[in-house]
């Protein structure tokens, strides 16, 4: 519903595994703003939004693995109203979380895997899942096509986050 005040959106993830053992950090930034000239006034909103997960992974089986780490999440919220002006609100939070990790197809050409989490902490509850794949054009460079589904629900005495995110990304893959 926000496709139309997206500014900005961002995200890396950095993978290694070796034998069964393996970890990961992965980060997302977004931006919405939207800003209407009204009779009154100016009314407008500023949404930032920071996520960082890292963790470990275990592979149980060459398709199926399960990892553990965390996710720190942090909002900034700027918002413009007539009369009363601007006012910023926002907190950050972290969650431990545990998952599994799900890569049923992985060839010399096409890879696909799917992912889902659930975790809480400083948040009542977050879980997500994922899906994606690509098409490699050899060893090292893959063009990537996904969609993340991420809940959650923090509150705090100052602000209340409570909020489904969904929406597809595309990106390049780089193995070395």
């Amino acid at each position: 519903d926000l496709v139309s005040s997206l500014d900005a959106g961002y995200a890396a993830r950095y993978e290694a595994e070796a034998d069964t053992w393996g970890y990961f950090v992965d980060g997302n930034f977004v931006k919405f703003k939207d800003d209407q000239q009204t009779a009154v006034g100016a009314l407008g909103f500023t949404v930032n939004q920071k996520i960082v997960e890292a963790g470990v992974t275990y592979r149980l089986s060459e398709q199926l693995r399960v990892y553990g780490g965390g996710r720190y999440q942090k909002v900034d919220t700027d918002v413009t109203l007539p009369v009363i002006g601007e006012r910023s609100i926002g907190d950050s939070w972290a969650d431990g979380i545990i998952g599994l990790l799900w890569h049923p197809v992985n060839t010399e050409k096409w890879s696909l895997r799917a992912r889902t989490d659930i975790g809480a902490g400083d948040s009542d509850s977050v879980w997500q899942f994922g899906i994606g794949g690509g098409y490699h054009f050899n060893n090292t460079v893959s063009l990537l096509l996904a969609y993340r589904y991420l809940d959650t629900d923090f509150e705090s005495d100052q602000f209340k986050w409570d909020v489904a995110q969904s929406g597809f990304g595309i990106g390049l893959g780089f193995r070395w």
